[in-house]
Formats: structure tokens, sequence, C-alpha cells
């Protein structure tokens, strides 16, 4: 049971690392694609403004 132990402590090591590091890459992905989205609802309303103004 104890020689067990550092296998097992390898194979999750193994196994986990690898799911950690791609979940904190998908969220650092998705963080970067909620920011360019809110820098295009941005944009948007900034030309909504400009053809608002042209307009009157």
């Amino acid at each position: 049971m104890v020689e067990e132990v550092p296998m097992l402590i390898h194979a999750l090591a193994n196994f986990g690392f690898p799911i950690i590091v791609s979940l904190f890459l998908l969220l650092r992905l998705e963080h970067r694609l909620l920011k360019w989205e809110a820098a295009m609802y941005e944009l948007r309303a900034d030309i909504r403004k400009e053809g608002d103004k042209r307009n009157d």
C-alpha cells in the first residue's frame, strides 16, 4: 500500500496538471473574448451617437 502512494501522486499529477492548465487557459481566453465583446458594444454605441449627431 505504501509503495502505491507515490505512483498515485504521480498519476494524479500527470492527469490533473494538464487539466488545470487547460482550464486556466480557457478562462483567460474567455476573459479576453468578453473584453473584446464589451469593446465592440462600446464602439457600436459610439457609432450610433455619431450617426445621431449627423442626422440632427
